[in-house]
């Protein structure tokens, strides 16, 4: 593999300066949402509880895989993270979006309510990630 893509991000606006209101603006203005062609795979994180993903593979491969986690009351169907799978895809990255126990409808596949100490969900992620063999780097 090669180096991945670096991304650059141009200087924000003068008015737009500042974490929160970035983060306001983006809650705010819709984004459109790109069509994903995804395969749809639980992860069973824990017996008798699993996490649901969508793994998706570029046209092109030429870099490694992006494991994309929504926020606290997200899920893998944002269009913010719909949005950065969409744009690991076109520079040659898997993409595989994750939602996290209790989030995007999947109440029925987890025996706990979610709690941020579950880290190791994403972590039994990244192994089933390793074991279908998507390339590395892993990028989370």
């Amino acid at each position: 593999m090669g180096q991945p893509d670096r991304l650059h991000v141009g200087p924000f606006p003068w008015w737009m300066r500042g974490g929160h209101l970035e983060t306001i603006l983006a809650s705010a203005l819709p984004l459109p949402l790109p069509p994903l062609r995804s395969e749809r795979r639980l992860v069973e994180v824990e017996p008798g509880t699993a996490v649901e993903t969508f793994w998706s593979a570029p046209e092109t491969p030429r870099g490694g895989s992006l494991l994309v986690v929504h926020g606290l009351g997200g899920s893998a169907e944002r269009p913010h993270v719909r949005a950065m799978a969409d744009e690991a895809l076109r520079r040659g990255w898997h993409a595989v979006r994750v939602n996290l126990r209790n989030h995007g409808g999947t109440e029925a596949l987890a025996s706990t309510l979610f709690s941020a100490v579950q880290s190791d969900d994403l972590g039994t992620v990244l192994e089933a990630m390793e074991e279908a063999a998507l390339p590395r780097p892993y990028v989370l």
